[in-house]
């Protein structure tokens, strides 16, 4: 809870809001956010820190073996 938490509340719902509006997440409280990508794997990390981050598979997901926490 306090300020921190409210503020990440808003960038949390504009950019579900705009992604249900236009298929766009992004927004002027955010970071560029790009469509993902297989080759740049670039996800939104959305915390105390907005901004793109690097998602690395697995070597068991990289190598076609589902696990829980696959991308």
């Amino acid at each position: 809870s306090g300020p921190e938490a409210l503020a990440l509340q808003e960038r949390v719902m504009d950019a579900w809001l705009g992604f249900a509006r236009s298929g766009e997440p992004g927004h002027a409280g955010l970071p560029d956010w790009r469509p993902y990508d297989v080759q740049t794997r670039l996800a939104m990390e959305l915390g105390r820190r907005c901004a793109p981050l690097s998602v690395k598979r697995s070597a068991a997901t990289a190598a076609g073996t589902p696990t829980s926490a696959s991308w």
